[in-house]
């Protein structure tokens, strides 16, 4: 399932990414990518997936990058738009030292939960606030 979820993202090369998971729902990630939002994806693609217990991201990105707020940011929005449950359009995503605040609309509580997790599954997120309104 996971290899799959990779295939189908077109932006992840994934001749480049060893993906290892055992009866536990464990998953360890090995390789390189060439930049943080790809990283991430990666991780985040792994939650996604019914029976993922843990993910040991060990992905490499070469060249290096620095990572910041405003990257961080950037990553987050591109994961919240491939989500299906999430329309980020209708919402605003704040960072600052890794905490991360939603605030906006959001059309049903599935949506503001599923935006949520999305946050809490992307490395480098230290806190999430979620002030989405729902209706």
């Amino acid at each position: 399932h996971i290899r799959n979820a990779f295939i189908q993202e077109r932006n992840i090369e994934i001749e480049n990414i060893d993906i290892r998971t055992d009866p536990l729902g464990q998953v360890t990630l090995e390789g390189h990518v060439h930049s943080l939002v790809q990283k991430r994806l990666c991780e985040v693609l792994c939650w996604w997936i019914p029976g993922v217990t843990s993910v040991d991201n060990r992905i490499e990105v070469q060249p290096p990058e620095s990572d910041n707020d405003e990257e961080l940011k950037d990553n987050l929005i591109t994961i919240l738009e491939k989500d299906s449950l999430v329309d980020p359009r209708k919402f605003q995503v704040r960072v600052q030292g890794g905490c991360v605040t939603l605030s906006g609309r959001a059309g049903s509580d599935t949506e503001r939960d599923a935006a949520e997790r999305d946050c809490w599954y992307t490395p480098g997120v230290r806190e999430v606030t979620n002030d989405l309104e729902t209706g």
